[in-house]
C-alpha cells in the first residue's frame, strides 16, 4: 500500500508554489501509482528485494541517531549522545555490510 502513495507528495508541495497545479493534477497524482503498481504486480515479475527494507531501516536509524546524537551533543547530555553514537555506528556498519554482500 505504501508503494501507491508515491509521487502524490511532490504535487502537493508544488501547489503551494505553482499557480498551475490545481485539483486535476493531484487527482492523477493519487491515482498514477496505483495504475503502475497494478501493472508491474500483477504483469510483471518485479519483487520487493528484502535486502533493500532492511538497508532502508537501518539507514533511516543511521540518519535519526547522528541527528539527536548531536542535538544531545549541543545540549551536554553526554550519556545520552554516547547511546545515540552507538546506535549511529551500529546502523552504519550495517549499511556497510548490506552493501558490500550485495555487490
Amino acid at each position: 500500500m505504501i508503494e501507491c502513495g508515491a509521487g502524490l507528495g511532490a504535487v502537493l508541495i508544488l501547489r503551494w508554489y505553482w499557480w498551475r497545479i490545481n485539483a486535476w493534477s493531484e487527482i492523477v497524482a493519487t491515482i498514477a501509482p496505483f495504475i503502475a503498481y497494478s501493472y508491474t504486480h500483477f504483469y510483471t515479475d518485479l519483487k520487493f528485494p528484502e535486502k533493500l527494507l532492511g538497508g532502508w531501516l537501518l539507514g533511516i536509524g543511521l540518519v535519526y541517531s547522528c541527528l539527536f546524537g548531536i542535538g544531545k551533543l549541543i545540549f551536554a547530555d553526554w550519556q545520552s549522545a554516547v547511546i545515540y553514537g552507538l546506535v549511529g555506528i551500529i546502523c552504519a556498519w550495517g549499511v556497510h555490510r548490506l552493501l558490500k554482500n550485495s555487490v
